[in-house]
């Protein structure tokens, strides 16, 4: 009878001491899958700060092609009116120095006339000059 008593003790103490066993175990195993969480987690984090810092990075980049399109745009136009200024002062040299050839020319031809021809053309040209600013 104390033999079968004490087999009975000595079960239950095996089945509480599988029991503990197995609550370790498990204890065990909820701490292993907490951590594959929390490192999903963090990874989780890592990947969307990495995205962020893509995100910057690309919208940078963009800011610095549209700034280098517009001071290229700006260079442009200035390099344009720069052009357009060049043209106009050249043109404006050239009307000058053609006048200057034109009077220089009219004035070799009224050197080449007789003084008498030449006090005509001056007194006509007076003439005309008068009428001009009478009208």
């Amino acid at each position: 009878h104390t033999f079968s008593a004490l087999h009975r003790h000595s079960s239950v103490v095996s089945d509480v001491s599988g029991a503990a066993s197995e609550v370790s175990s498990v204890e065990f195993a909820s701490k292993q899958v907490a951590g594959a969480v929390a490192g999903l987690v963090m990874e989780g984090a890592q990947k969307a700060e990495a995205a962020e810092a893509a995100k910057q990075a690309e919208e940078e980049r963009l800011a610095t092609e549209a700034a280098e399109a517009a001071r290229k745009a700006e260079d442009e136009r200035l390099a344009k009116e720069a052009a357009e200024v060049a043209k106009q002062a050249e043109e404006e040299r050239l009307a000058k120095e053609a006048a200057e050839a034109a009077w220089q020319a009219e004035q070799e031809r009224l050197d080449e006339l007789p003084f008498s021809a030449r006090r005509s053309c001056v007194e006509a040209a007076s003439e005309v000059a008068e009428g001009v600013s009478s009208d």
